[in-house]
């Protein structure tokens, strides 16, 4: 019989090649290099990322860098990108974002914060952009929004019925507004998303690993079953397993892929280029109340991005494509089977004779079960692990080096 093997893989796998993907890698290149650019000193840099002065001279005068501070406002409050300011108060308040299920779970209660509060009784009772400051922790002097926001708010206030050349009659104010709210999030998600991209792309590749590895290779084992009939889904942008370890494995990057470093360096200010960044951030919501009467906040859930973007697909032909009496081996690395991959992880368990998770550390292995709880409930999970389906296994048998940083897999 047959026997054909699925690799999922999440951030913890470019983690383990000591790579800085994590959302703290990231946060803290904005904020070190923000303030490193704006105070004419680079003493702060040096606490995250250990380089020599001519390595942090290199990462902060390269274009990339000084692109990002544009795109996102840094050096301006007033029109500074929510999301940025909203993630520096929670990190402030929190000291840091573990993982990138962590973040997703931070924008998830922004949005629905923002969308339940800002329209009592189904219409909006506060102003949208008062909104915006207090609950994404905006300046006073804020106004990066589109003015057609207070333009919209202003006739709400004064009963005003909109002129239906301008809008299609069966619309009210009230939705409206809600709408331009939304979109302006969005649209802001895009370009902080967008600058991720630039950041792993351009930045990452010349910053120092966070250990010395014994191996380019450090994971070879885990591959040992390479063969052209099997299959990578990973939730990485990057590329790092076909890379390393098999470049013509068929793979599905159901999060988005990198774009060309030089094709992002050269269109990086081109506001329209910044909104078509293919990587999707996102959070998932299992709130089907809306469903009858769709909220425009779900731009912000990863379903309704990955139909938009077209990364959902590959994964369900390549399971349906295989012979009937094929087995099918699942080896996850890195992911962890939190809920909010919770659609492509019921499918996977479904379709899988064997699953094999791998984890770092045996302090990870309680929040790993407790995710695939949360998924399918304590019965299933026992059953499929008492029958031998699913296993997990020490990343420390695949000899994974010793590591200088500690880390979570997300």
């Amino acid at each position: 019989m047959e026997t054909r093997t699925l690799f999922m893989i999440g951030n913890g796998f470019d983690l383990a090649h000591g790579l800085r993907t994590s959302y703290m890698d990231f946060f803290n290149y904005l904020r070190e290099l923000s303030q490193s650019l704006l105070s004419g000193s680079n003493y702060s840099f040096t606490r995250y990322i250990n380089c020599s002065p001519d390595e942090i001279q290199k990462i902060l005068e390269h274009p990339v860098s000084i692109g990002i501070l544009s795109i996102l406002n840094l050096a301006d409050t007033s029109k500074m990108n929510v999301w940025y300011t909203y993630f520096e108060h929670v990190i402030s308040e929190k000291q840091s974002i573990d993982t990138w299920i962590d973040f997703e779970k931070e924008l998830q209660a922004a949005i629905q914060k923002i969308d339940e509060d800002s329209h009592p009784e189904g219409k909006y009772g506060v102003d949208a952009i008062t909104i915006f400051k207090a609950y994404l922790n905006c300046c006073e002097d804020f106004n990066n929004y589109p003015k057609n926001i207070d333009r919209l708010f202003s006739q709400l206030k004064s009963n005003r019925t909109p002129h239906p050349r301008l809008f299609y009659s069966n619309t009210t104010l009230e939705e409206l507004l809600r709408k331009e709210a939304a979109l302006f999030l969005y649209d802001e998600l895009r370009r902080y998303t967008f600058c991720f991209e630039l950041y792993l792309a351009c930045i990452l590749p010349i910053l120092p690993p966070t250990f010395r590895q014994n191996t380019n290779k450090p994971l070879q084992l885990l591959f040992e079953t390479n063969s052209s009939k099997n299959f990578l889904l990973s939730f990485n942008y990057t590329t790092t397993a076909q890379n390393r370890y098999s470049k013509n494995m068929t793979a599905q990057y159901i999060h988005g892929k990198l774009r060309d470093p030089d094709e992002l360096e050269k269109y990086m200010l081109d506001p329209a280029f910044q909104l078509l960044t293919p990587l999707i951030l996102g959070f998932h919501s299992n709130d089907s109340k809306s469903d009858t009467n769709p909220t425009p906040f779900l731009f912000f859930e990863k379903f309704f991005q990955r139909i938009l973007h077209g990364t959902k697909d590959d994964v369900y032909r390549w399971t349906k494509s295989a012979p009937y009496n094929c087995n099918l081996e699942t080896i996850i690395y890195g992911h962890s089977l939190d809920i909010t991959d919770e659609d492509i992880i019921r499918y996977i368990f479904e379709k899988s004779y064997s699953i094999k998770v791998y984890y770092h550390k045996q302090s990870a292995l309680p929040s790993l079960i407790t995710n695939l709880v949360s998924i399918f409930g304590r019965e299933e999970v026992n059953r499929i692990h008492s029958q031998g389906k699913l296993s997990f296994i020490p990343a420390e048998l695949l000899n994974v080096p010793a590591q200088e940083v500690d880390y979570a897999f997300t």
